[in-house]
């Protein structure tokens, strides 16, 4: 009996997932949120992205990576770089299914003579692009199918494999960088996405990119406050932060939660908030606390999406709900890690 309640567990948690991921790329699709563009090198954001990839791997896949041109700069969004390579390493595990095959990364830079350059007329010619390929050698795409491939909610796959949004929303990122995206089969076999992203002007200039690379913080140090007006959900997100190690106070009280901070603020390395709370929203109490800590790192944990984004207090760290014990965790180890 056990045994069937974890599978029904298992079903329900993947459902709610599915629908989560359907939600987020809507709201990416529907409202276009800023990123926060920097000169990154595109190599350790593309290791970043895999790390997370690899993750997803089933064990009859194998996974070939080539990344070349190691200091390379782009202007780039991280997260929406990392958000394009999971999706297209993604579309290549399905796309591969039950059978045993490859998946393979590269990563170049190419002038605009180089022959894969001139193979794409749609690409400006006047500098430097970096193409970020991925194939598979599944079973391709049909012809009938390459021109609709970045059409949103276009698929070929069953209604319960997905809603057709990862690549429309591939393309958008690609399209908000500078950037072209371009599909095709490959002769040997399974099909080839290229990703073209222009090459910093500071990469000309010699200029430094910003490391996007950094060392794990040490787990379970530091004494957190959680704030959330569900009793339910700031219980989940206290037991998970205090299985790993964290010290926690909560209050689903916002001025209860303000009132401790106001009582000892050098108590507190981290604050976890929700948005949407009554008295006092998110963003009003996180302002009045860094009014008197100006310094204490934010964690908003939230269901809004992008298209209230001027509701999200400045310099916060952002995930929404429903949220994953290891994103949860992660997002709390960087925060404490980039305060120190």
């Amino acid at each position: 009996a056990d045994d069937l309640h974890q599978e029904d567990l298992k079903r329900i948690f993947d459902t709610c997932l599915r629908a989560r991921d359907i939600v987020h790329k809507l709201l990416s699709f529907g409202h276009h949120r800023e990123g926060a563009f920097q000169a990154v090198k595109l190599a350790d954001t593309c290791r970043e992205a895999l790390s997370m990839v690899k993750e997803l791997m089933p064990d009859h896949l194998q996974l070939h990576v080539a990344l070349h041109a190691q200091t390379a700069l782009v202007m780039a969004d991280t997260s929406q770089i990392h958000q394009v390579i999971v999706n297209l390493c993604n579309n290549a595990i399905k796309s591969l299914g039950d059978r045993h095959g490859n998946i393979h990364i590269h990563l170049e830079q190419l002038t605009p003579d180089h022959p894969e350059m001139m193979r794409a007329p749609q690409l400006p010619q006047d500098g430097p692009h970096m193409l970020l390929s991925v194939s598979d050698d599944g079973p391709g795409i049909l012809e009938e199918h390459l021109e609709r491939v970045f059409d949103p909610f276009f698929t070929t796959r069953p209604m319960n494999e997905g809603a057709g949004l990862g690549l429309s929303v591939v393309y958008g990122i690609v399209r908000h960088h500078q950037g072209i995206i371009t599909v095709e089969n490959r002769n040997t076999g399974g099909a080839r996405v290229n990703v073209w992203l222009p090459v910093a002007e500071q990469n000309r200039h010699g200029l430094s990119a910003v490391d996007t690379v950094h060392q794990e913080p040490r787990r379970g140090a530091g004494h957190l406050l959680v704030v959330d007006d569900d009793p339910l959900i700031s219980t989940v997100i206290c037991q998970l932060l205090i299985k790993a190690g964290f010290s926690i106070e909560a209050e689903t009280d916002p001025e209860q939660a303000l009132a401790r901070f106001q009582a000892q603020p050098d108590r507190y390395h981290l604050l976890i908030t929700d948005l949407g709370m009554p008295n006092i929203s998110g963003r009003e109490l996180v302002d009045r606390i860094r009014a008197i800590r100006p310094d204490i790192p934010v964690l908003i944990c939230t269901g809004y999406g992008s298209e209230q984004i001027h509701l999200l207090p400045d310099n916060a760290k952002v995930i929404t709900k429903p949220v994953l014990d290891s994103e949860l965790i992660a997002h709390v180890m960087e925060l404490l890690h980039n305060a120190v």
